[in-house]
């Protein structure tokens, strides 16, 4: 008996109907991407914070066992100051991050980038990284040492416009106490984020560094890796050259530069860790006599709290 095959008339996507998927796709992907971007943001910002939290916390055991906290600007050469020949504070409190292994190795003996100290130059630990930096842990060209990008304030923003300067946190060749701070551990800045030393960023651009910008102020265990918050203006040379710079102007503090002012590569803003070990978030448009009131350790500043 003959089978008779029945042709069915199957259906199928015209055209048009493809590219409406293609578009209502497409659609959906960029309306979900802003959201992913930003959930990666808030995971990176909030590691970003729990990284202050740690050396914070490292700081505070390191004064529970010397009565004092390390210097962040040992003038090793006595080029400003009378000499102090020891370590940066990232390579002292490496015991209170769980790095004694790293700290056995480091040459208390000798500057920090003498052929003894070599092997640190990329061992650096991952605390002193901000996850959304681009390259976080990068080598600086001077020297070969990774660079950290937090930093610690090594002035207050009186230091050049005061006739009298009030006194920062790691001001230099200083092993301060936490009994020296006046104004109140909770009112007075302990370290903050400059990211991204390996090059130098102006408002988000990569340009020529200036000559004087060495390893010994970008390097993660560098004697000099401690700077200051001043409001100041950058222009930067179209031709390629080190940029012009102009301090003490205008209003911006926040993520203008990263030669050791505060910067980062999250929108908006820094984060800082105060001197009682808290950490907080500073938006760029923050006060600028309130943030000045936070760089000294006795200015009798009344000042607002950061949220």
């Amino acid at each position: 008996m003959l089978q008779v095959s029945r042709s069915r008339s199957r259906s199928a996507f015209t055209l048009v109907e493809l590219l409406v998927v293609i578009a209502i796709i497409g659609i959906l992907v960029g309306l979900l991407l802003p959201a992913v971007q930003a959930a990666r943001e808030a995971a990176r910002r909030m590691q970003c914070s729990n990284n202050f939290k740690q050396i914070s916390l490292a700081l505070h055991n390191y004064h529970d066992t010397f009565r004092s906290l390390p210097p962040a600007w040992a003038d090793w050469d006595g080029l400003w100051a009378s000499p102090l020949q020891t370590a940066h504070a990232n390579a002292a409190i490496l015991p209170q991050l769980e790095g004694s292994s790293i700290e056995d190795r480091y040459d208390y003996n000798v500057r920090w980038d003498h052929a003894n100290n070599a092997e640190l130059a990329t061992l650096m630990p991952a605390t002193y990284q901000c996850p959304s930096t681009p390259n976080a842990g990068e080598s600086e060209p001077t020297s070969g040492f990774q660079t950290s990008d937090y930093t610690y304030i090594r002035s207050d923003t009186g230091w050049i416009t005061d006739p009298s300067p009030n006194h920062s946190m790691f001001e230099q060749n200083e092993f301060r106490k936490f009994r020296d701070v006046l104004d109140g551990l909770s009112n007075t800045i302990m370290q903050y984020e400059s990211a991204g030393r390996t090059t130098l960023y102006v408002h988000g651009r990569q340009t020529t560094p200036p000559a004087w910008w060495t390893g010994e102020y970008r390097a993660w265990a560098g004697h000099f890796d401690s700077s200051w918050m001043y409001p100041f203006q950058v222009t930067v040379d179209p031709a390629g050259g080190p940029p012009n710079v102009t301090y003490f102007v205008g209003s911006d503090v926040i993520n203008v530069a990263n030669w050791g002012s505060p910067y980062s590569f999250h929108p908006g803003g820094i984060h800082i860790s105060l001197a009682d070990g808290s950490v907080r978030f500073v938006t760029e448009s923050i006060d600028l006599e309130t943030l000045s009131g936070y760089t000294s350790i006795d200015g009798n500043e009344v000042v607002e709290e950061i949220p």
